[in-house]
């Protein structure tokens, strides 16, 4: 099943398929909990993302895999995020392999809101591997710290 568990100094809830953060302080993250999902291949990390002029800083996705549980800046990339409350696309490539277990998703620092809507791993660029929008049409309470179950 897939979960988001928020880091501390970042609450984070479901609304209308989008995951909503707001950050108050530090590193503020979302990981997203998945089902153990092959991957022969590295794939793209596709999402649209908004966030507030308060945001500032680069984007950084981190993943664990079975064989490779830790987190680890060996498992790191990042990207550059315009901070100017649009819309935008990104596609990160993610070169991992093997049973993908958790993505930690950062889309700036300090204190300010943020938006992530249309979530999916994409294969070869056209082949889409998990959608998370087709789970996140649940609404939650707000998430601090604690994992919310989506199936």
């Amino acid at each position: 099943s897939f979960h988001l568990q928020a880091t501390v100094g970042c609450t984070v809830k479901v609304e209308d398929g989008k995951l909503i953060g707001q950050t108050v302080k530090g590193s503020p993250a979302v990981y997203v909990i998945l089902p153990r999902i092959s991957l022969e291949t590295p794939v793209d990390l596709v999402m649209r993302v908004r966030t507030t002029k308060e945001l500032y800083g680069r984007g950084e996705i981190y993943w664990t895999t079975d064989a490779e549980p830790d987190w680890s800046m060996q498992r790191l990339v990042r990207f550059p995020v315009d901070h100017d409350e649009a819309w935008h696309d990104y596609t990160i490539r993610l070169p991992a392999t093997g049973n993908l277990t958790q993505i930690r998703i950062c889309v700036g620092w300090i204190e300010g809101l943020f938006e992530i809507d249309n979530l999916r791993l994409v294969r070869d660029a056209c082949q889409e591997i998990a959608k998370l929008p087709e789970i996140l049409h649940l609404e939650s309470e707000s998430l601090s710290g604690d994992s919310f179950p989506f199936w």
